[in-house]
């Protein structure tokens, strides 16, 4: 942006859905650790019974971290403001002003977002459309659009 003071600015952070099956399959691999650790001190099994399930424990937290530091690394910021939009992420920041925009389209279930125009822009979003947080994020989007070109609601 040419202008570093940027007016009427909104910040639409996107991150990934959270992993909810990743976080379920470690919860059920955590217990299971946890029982056959348990079991195998109580009832006097094999050792390897209990180095097996703190195994499958230490393999569960892990999945578990994992699914969070991948859905922390996955945030996309949209920042829109009166002149023009700034998006930033790991693979970089993109930059326009809204009348370099001739049109936007959407790919891939709203994951690949396109600004058309002078130059072409393209950003991959971790969450689809149908997140309500890109959904609000696409309406600010419109609403920038139509007022940079001068469209006003019809009242």
């Amino acid at each position: 942006m040419q202008n570093p003071v940027m007016q009427n600015r909104v910040d639409h952070p996107i991150t990934a859905p959270l992993p909810l099956r990743t976080f379920a399959i470690s919860a059920a691999a955590a217990v299971i650790g946890a029982v056959l650790v348990v079991l195998a001190s109580a009832q006097g099994w094999p050792i390897l019974v209990a180095v097996f399930g703190w195994l499958l424990l230490a393999g569960a937290i892990a999945l578990a971290v994992v699914g969070l530091v991948l859905v922390r690394l996955s945030r996309v910021d949209f920042v829109f403001d009166d002149q023009g939009f700034r998006i930033s992420g790991r693979s970089g920041t993109v930059e326009g002003r809204w009348d370099q925009v001739e049109q936007v389209a959407t790919a891939a279930g709203g994951h690949r977002i396109s600004f058309l125009g002078d130059p072409d822009r393209h950003v991959v979003s971790p969450a689809p459309e149908s997140d309500p947080r890109v959904q609000a994020m696409v309406a600010d989007l419109k609403r920038r659009l139509d007022n940079s070109r001068g469209y006003r609601p019809l009242d």
